[in-house]
């Protein structure tokens, strides 16, 4: 087992790479699977790090189902009527805690430093399924591949 000072020496240390825009593989894959599971219904992530701006901007690709609820999460936190709280208590009971930029600013914040933030759009799926298609095929040619087009 190790001690807390090895791991307090680690983070300390990613935390210094992230700063100063030494981002690594090991960095986008910790941020991109925390936005990957901050829900069930959560079907794709696109990740962009700032280091600049000390921002990690997630965009979550939803089903419609979640992003209904998403919705009437974020009118019932607002409301303080005795039935609005029962059903947002039922609601988080339910589904958990839909308040995925504060979830997300919470991680950002204890894995990269307290002076990064999180930065979050939600997104159909269906978006993502025709922003897919649109770069994998342009002028009718297939781009998903790693090999140089032939011109001759």
């Amino acid at each position: 087992m190790a001690n807390n000072s090895n791991i307090y020496e680690h983070l300390s240390h990613q935390q210094w790479l992230l700063s100063n825009g030494f981002i690594n593989d090991m960095h986008k894959d910790n941020l991109f699977l925390y936005g990957s599971i901050v829900h069930k219904d959560v079907q794709a992530v696109d990740l962009a790090i700032d280091s600049t701006t000390k921002t990690v901007s997630y965009t979550l690709y939803c089903t419609p189902r979640l992003l209904r609820l998403v919705a009437t999460y974020g009118k019932l936190i607002g409301n303080s009527g005795i039935c609005a709280l029962w059903r947002l208590r039922r609601l988080i009971r339910k589904e958990g805690n839909l308040n995925f930029k504060y979830i997300l600013n919470r991680f950002v914040r204890d894995y990269c430093g307290k002076e990064w933030q999180a930065t979050l759009s939600l997104k159909d799926i269906k978006e993502y399924d025709e922003e897919v298609s649109n770069k994998t095929q342009v002028g009718g040619t297939n781009l998903s591949s790693d090999k140089p087009a032939d011109d001759g």
